[in-house]
């Protein structure tokens, strides 16, 4: 199960639970979501009609979504959205603390990254 917050200014305008068995992929998630298409097949017959309904993506999974078994049309998808696009990156606590993170001109250590 997993917990989804949609936020407009700073305040959750939508929350919602998705179980394991719905939507099938991360593609259909995002047409799900993201804009008012009933399904994929309506969304990628006139995309044009269905404008993404967010204003900034952020990608908090830890593998590429590009890399899924549905990873061209995420990639598509992300491409006709038209906004922006951040990758979160994840990392280990275990080689600096939150204060020796602030502090630090180097940012994030290169032995504290997952995916180097």
């Amino acid at each position: 199960m997993y917990e989804v917050d949609i936020f407009e200014n700073g305040t959750i305008v939508k929350h919602f639970k998705v179980s394991n068995a719905q939507p099938t992929n991360v593609y259909s998630a995002l047409v799900k979501f993201l804009t008012d298409a009933q399904n994929v097949v309506q969304y990628e017959a006139y995309p044009e009609r269905y404008p993404i309904k967010a204003n900034i993506i952020i990608d908090l999974l830890t593998f590429t979504p590009g890399s899924t078994t549905s990873g061209a049309q995420v990639t598509k998808f992300f491409e006709h959205s038209n906004v922006p696009v951040l990758r979160a990156m994840i990392t280990s606590s275990t080689y600096r603390t939150m204060g020796q993170w602030l502090v630090s001109d180097e940012g994030f250590s290169w032995m504290s990254v997952y995916w180097q």
